[in-house]
């Protein structure tokens, strides 16, 4: 069975990420690799050289464990994962994002985003003008930071946190009238039913877990 190097910034992103993979690909061997200590010092160093090689440090520790591929699960970090994938072009290295933002540029028009982790705000909007620039689409992505809510899930309250992204999404949609709503973060996955639930069919609301699983499946099934 094909083994899964997991590397997290966040613990919140462990449950949702093994509730991808049971569901989209059961038979995956998984391995998880946390340093939550990354998603503290990112908001005083930013991505310095110093990140950059942690990050190197925490994928090669991966693939000597035997890892056929690697899923990286916070969105803030993205010239790290690039990095990372430039190391180890031979096996997939994918960012937490990179098949969910296919799926919302494909999709196109207005592109709402929201985070609960301030620093992905930044990197997925250029991460997702990359790739429509790449794929040829013309879209507007608006991201927006949902203060506190973070707090709210580390605190156990998993209902509220839902209706406080819920709510946030309700607002964007209605200020930004957006065609796709993207919940940038894995550890936002749980909230993907209310949200839904909010903006009705009119307005797809994808999540990155299940995704980023079904491209690693992909990926490695392919000869």
């Amino acid at each position: 069975m094909p083994r899964i190097g997991l590397i997290h910034a966040m613990t919140g992103s462990i449950a949702p990420t093994k509730r991808a993979f049971d569901t989209a690909w059961p038979q995956a061997v998984l391995r998880n690799i946390v340093d939550d200590s990354l998603s503290v010092d990112v908001q005083a160093s930013g991505l310095d050289d110093h990140m950059h090689l942690r990050f190197e440090q925490l994928a090669d520790y991966a693939v000597s464990s035997n890892a056929d591929g690697v899923l990286f699960t916070c969105s803030a970090f993205g010239s790290c994962i690039e990095q990372v994938k430039q190391k180890y072009p031979q096996m997939p290295v994918l960012k937490p994002n990179e098949a969910m933002m296919e799926e919302a540029v494909m999709i196109g028009g207005k592109i709402g985003v929201l985070s609960v982790f301030e620093p992905t705000v930044g990197s997925i909007v250029r991460e997702m003008n990359e790739m429509a620039a790449s794929l040829g689409k013309e879209v507007d992505v608006t991201a927006r930071f949902i203060p506190g809510a973070l707090d709210i899930l580390r605190g156990g309250d998993e209902a509220r946190y839902n209706r406080v992204v819920a709510d946030a999404a309700g607002e964007m949609r209605d200020e930004i009238e957006c065609d796709v709503m993207v919940l940038a973060m894995f550890s936002m996955a749980c909230c993907g039913p209310a949200v839904a639930a909010r903006l009705g069919p009119e307005v797809p609301t994808l999540t990155s877990p299940v995704s980023a699983v079904e491209k690693m499946k992909r990926l490695l099934s392919s000869p």
